[in-house]
């Protein structure tokens, strides 16, 4: 079977392609950013400024990569939507802890970031080893990085919403040896 026509082929395709709108969504964030005066949101929560908003995500992502995921705690909210799902924040963590199990040198570095109301949009590089099986995929002692695009939402302080999209594509690719 073409491997585009198969289910799986569809959704890494859509998974690329929604990658790339969120690409050209993230450049456009940014570039508003950069004309547009500093301000405060008020969407259903305490305000928070941009530099705020910018100093959470980013101790955030230090939390990432110190692989403390038990902070999650100071960053999601007991209940939240992913991907359009109610979670709760131990499924978050659960999730994470999962990543770092079977990649334990995971990090994510942050290439841009771009801030709208209580949106955060991050594009993002995330480079590790996996060393079991992640994604559905055998480890083969290859390093992998990759891209991601990150929307997540704030409100009092912690997302209340979180959606991201991974090239799962390219880690394929990169496991497999291929260049």
């Amino acid at each position: 079977m073409d491997e585009m026509n198969s289910p799986k082929g569809r959704r890494d395709f859509v998974m690329q392609t929604t990658a790339l709108g969120g690409a050209m969504a993230l450049m456009h964030a940014g570039a508003a950013f950069a004309q547009s005066p500093i301000s405060t949101h008020t969407r259903g929560g305490t305000a928070m400024s941009r530099s705020e908003l910018k100093a959470f995500f980013e101790r955030y992502i230090d939390a990432l990569n110190a692989h403390d995921m038990d902070r999650m705690t100071e960053f999601v909210h007991e209940r939240l939507t992913q991907h359009g799902k109610t979670i709760t924040r131990d499924d978050v963590i659960a999730s994470l802890k999962g990543h770092i199990d079977a990649v334990p040198d995971f990090k994510w570095r942050v290439v841009d970031l771009a801030i709208d109301g209580d949106t955060v949009a991050a594009r993002l590089y995330n480079i590790g080893t996996p060393a079991k099986q992640w994604l559905g995929l055998q480890p083969t002692g290859v390093t992998v990085e990759y891209g991601e695009f990150a929307f997540h939402k704030v409100r009092d302080g912690k997302f209340y919403e979180q959606n991201y999209a991974i090239d799962v594509l390219e880690v394929q690719r990169q496991l497999a040896g291929k260049k």
